[in-house]
C-alpha cells in the first residue's frame, strides 16, 4: 500500500501543473478593455501599489507615469509597458505586475423572455446557449428559434436574427429572446 502512495503523489503533482499551465495560458491571452479594473504593483515600491479602471479610451491614470494605454494589451504586456513608463524618468529597473480585478469589458446584456434578464461578463468563447444558461434558461413563452443578436460593428449597429445557439458572442452584444406567438 505504501508503494502506491509515492506514485499517487508524482500523479496529482503532474496534473496540477498541466492544469496551472492550461488556466495560466487562458488568462495570459485576456485583452484588458474599457471598464476593467486593474491592480497594479510596481515591485518594491509598495507606495505606487494602484487600482485604476481603465476609461472609454483604453487608458489608466498611474502616479508618476499619468496616462499610460492598457486597452488591448494582455497584462505580461500592460506590465512591460508601464514598467517601460516608469522607467523612462523615475525608477531604475521597475518591474510592474497587472492584475485585473474586475473584467468588464466583456459584458453582453440578455434581455426578454429569459428568467433573469441581466448583463453578464463572459469568457472569450462564450455562445448564445451558454449565456441563456447563465441568465436561468428560457421562459415558457420564449421564441426560441427567433433568438435575435444586436451588435455595434465599426459603431454601425446591426440585428442579426435567428441566430444559431452555438453563435460566438461579442463583448457589447445585446442577445433578445422574443415573445413566442402560437
Amino acid at each position: 500500500m505504501s508503494c502506491h502512495r509515492p506514485i499517487v503523489i508524482f500523479v496529482s503533482l503532474l496534473f496540477l501543473i498541466f492544469w496551472s499551465a492550461v488556466a495560466g495560458s487562458a488568462e495570459s491571452d485576456y485583452q484588458i478593455g474599457p471598464g476593467d479594473v486593474l491592480k497594479i504593483s510596481i515591485y518594491d515600491h509598495p507606495d505606487l501599489m494602484t487600482v485604476a479602471r481603465v476609461d472609454n479610451e483604453g487608458y489608466i491614470l498611474l502616479p508618476l507615469a499619468g496616462r499610460v494605454p492598457v486597452g488591448g494589451l494582455t497584462t505580461s504586456s500592460a506590465s512591460q509597458t508601464i514598467a517601460t513608463k516608469l522607467g523612462d524618468d523615475y525608477i531604475v529597473n521597475p518591474q510592474a505586475s497587472v492584475f485585473v480585478q474586475e473584467f468588464h469589458s466583456r459584458v453582453v446584456y440578455v434581455t426578454g423572455q429569459i428568467n433573469r434578464p441581466s448583463a453578464f461578463t463572459v469568457a472569450p468563447d462564450t455562445t448564445v446557449i451558454q449565456a441563456i444558461t447563465m441568465a436561468g434558461g428560457f421562459t415558457p413563452l420564449a421564441a426560441q428559434k427567433k433568438i435575435k443578436i444586436i451588435r455595434k460593428i465599426n459603431g454601425v449597429e446591426k440585428i442579426f436574427k435567428k441566430v444559431s445557439l452555438h453563435e460566438k458572442l461579442m463583448p457589447g452584444d445585446v442577445m433578445v429572446i422574443p415573445e413566442s406567438f402560437f
